[in-house]
């Protein structure tokens, strides 16, 4: 006896969240493009900070794909982002306020104003204990010599 009247309040409530949002969800950000790693690393930390939704890509230097990196917005505590390399891997992250401010933090800001930026202890702890990679591609074998 119960069902119908919890279904119509399902479905009430359901009709009320579309109209409150217009009746669209939010529309994803546009995709910033760069042609240089360390531009796109300044505008992406500066994002991260605020963890405002945010997409850029940008060309890897080293793969020589494309990379579009992606701020989703806050999940409760946790800042969730994602990084994924076109054809390679995805890096998937739920970032806690440590982990954002390890992946924004003075040092590497400067670093990457300067070009010289390198991945820090902090930063690898980070990426390793908030983060889940998923290889998209078998890696290619190592030359032999």
């Amino acid at each position: 006896m119960n069902q119908p009247k919890n279904l119509l309040y399902l479905i009430i409530t359901g009709i009320f969240l579309l109209t409150a949002c217009g009746g669209n969800p939010p529309a994803a950000p546009e995709v910033v493009k760069f042609t240089d790693m360390y531009e796109a690393g300044i505008a992406w930390m500066d994002h991260l900070k605020t963890c405002e939704p945010y997409a850029q890509s940008f060309t890897h230097p080293f793969l020589q794909v494309e990379q579009v990196n992606t701020i989703k917005g806050m999940d409760g505590d946790a800042c969730v982002m994602s990084m994924q390399t076109t054809g390679k891997f995805t890096i998937d992250c739920k970032l806690n306020a440590e982990g954002i401010q390890a992946l924004t933090s003075d040092v590497l800001y400067e670093q990457t104003k300067s070009k010289t930026m390198s991945i820090d202890d902090a930063s690898t702890t980070i990426l390793n204990s908030q983060c889940q990679m998923i290889a998209l591609t078998t890696p290619e074998p190592l030359p032999q010599p």
